[in-house]
C-alpha cells in the first residue's frame, strides 16, 4: 500500500465496526477503528507503531474489503502554491521544540518515535506552530485529555516564562 494514500471505511467496515458481522481479529479491528478517512496511512502506521507489521493489516483490510484505498493526499496542489520563506525558530521555540520532544517522549513512550524525529528536523516558526498541535493531539489520543492539556499549559507557561527572562536581562 502507498502510504501516503488516505484509508476509508467501506459500507462492510462499518457493518464491522458497528456489529462484528465479519468477525475481524482483535488487531484488525482495532486499526479499522482508527480509519476516519481523513488520516493517511503513513500518519496511521505512525500512530500504531506499537503495533508489529500495521501497514499489512491495512494491505489487509483493503483486501477483504472493509477499507478503501483510492484517495491520496494533493501533494500536486502543495507543490503549486507558492511557498512563503520560513522564519528560523529564536531561542524561546527551540526550547519549546525541545520540550514537547522531551514530553512526548516521556508521556508515549517508543510509539513517540516519529513525533520526536519530526521535532528534531523541525528548524522553522511555520513549520514548529503546527507540529505542536499535532502533538497534543497524539498526547491526547495515547495518553488522555489531561496529559494533552498538561502538555499545552506548560508549553504556554514555558513561552511566559522565556519572555519573562528577557526582560529581565533586557
Amino acid at each position: 500500500m502507498d502510504l501516503e494514500h488516505i484509508p476509508r471505511k467501506t459500507d462492510k467496515g462499518r457493518v464491522e465496526v458497528q456489529t462484528r458481522a465479519y468477525q475481524v481479529g482483535p488487531r484488525e479491528r482495532s486499526v479499522l477503528i482508527m480509519v476516519d478517512g481523513k488520516t493517511p496511512a503513513r500518519l496511521l502506521v505512525a500512530k500504531l507503531a506499537f503495533m508489529k507489521k500495521a501497514d499489512e493489516i491495512l494491505d489487509e483490510l483493503c483486501v477483504g474489503g472493509f477499507i478503501d484505498i483510492s484517495g491520496r493526499e494533493d501533494f500536486a496542489a502543495q507543490k503549486k502554491t507558492p511557498v512563503a520563506p520560513m522564519t528560523p525558530l529564536t531561542e524561546e521555540l527551540r526550547a519549546r521544540r525541545q520540550f514537547a520532544r522531551n514530553f512526548v517522549t516521556t508521556a508515549l513512550g517508543p510509539s513517540a518515535d516519529y513525533l520526536a524525529l519530526r521535532l528534531d528536523g523541525c528548524h522553522s516558526r511555520e513549520a514548529l506552530l503546527p507540529l505542536l498541535e499535532e502533538c497534543r493531539d497524539f498526547i491526547e489520543m495515547g495518553a488522555g485529555h489531561n496529559k494533552a492539556q498538561q502538555f499545552w499549559n506548560e508549553l504556554g507557561q514555558l513561552a511566559i516564562s522565556q519572555t519573562s527572562m528577557r526582560r529581565l536581562v533586557a
